[in-house]
């Protein structure tokens, strides 16, 4: 301090402060980078997840769609009192589907 009580601030004070907030910078930077890291592992790990839950749900709407389309409205036959009735419901795929 100087005699009038007001803080002195010398060249050398001053690059020791530029250097410790560079290292701090720096070591933000480092943490970022490690998130950043941790965070496209996990987001990879969810387009994977993604990836084979729409591979499902197209092969159950594959199977589905094939099965609909071997079921059809029953035969009637003379003199048949028993008939198998086949409706279309929703169902909780989302999609219409056949309940006999």
């Amino acid at each position: 301090m100087s005699a009038d009580g007001e803080a002195v601030v010398t060249v050398g004070s001053l690059l020791e402060e530029l250097a410790r907030r560079e290292a701090v910078a720096r070591q933000r930077i480092a943490e970022i980078r490690e998130q950043i890291a941790a965070l496209e592992s996990r987001l990879e790990g969810e387009h994977d997840r993604l990836s084979r839950l729409v591979i499902t749900r197209e092969t159950v709407e594959e199977i589905l769609g094939e099965a609909a389309g071997l079921v059809g409205e029953p035969v009637a036959r003379p003199g048949s009192q028993v008939g198998v009735s086949t409706r279309s419901v929703r169902c909780r795929c989302g999609r219409r589907c056949w309940v006999w």
